[in-house]
């Protein structure tokens, strides 16, 4: 019983973390495409944006992986 329990707690706590992970995901994607909108097409904010916004990807993988 004890053991059921423990897989139980375990299998919430890890479904919580993938929705953390999701939603910091989508958060940090509403940013970026915000930010694209006012770099007016200037490439290169719009590459150190990119750059940025893969390494906060990188970061939220890193955590929730």
């Amino acid at each position: 019983m004890k053991k059921l329990l423990l897989c139980l707690s375990l299998s919430l706590f890890l479904n919580s973390c993938d929705k953390n992970c999701d939603e910091e995901i989508k958060q940090a994607t509403e940013q970026y495409e915000k930010a694209i909108g006012y770099a007016n097409g200037s490439s290169a904010a719009i590459i150190k944006l990119t750059a940025d916004y893969n390494k906060k990807l990188s970061e939220i993988n890193e955590r929730c992986n």
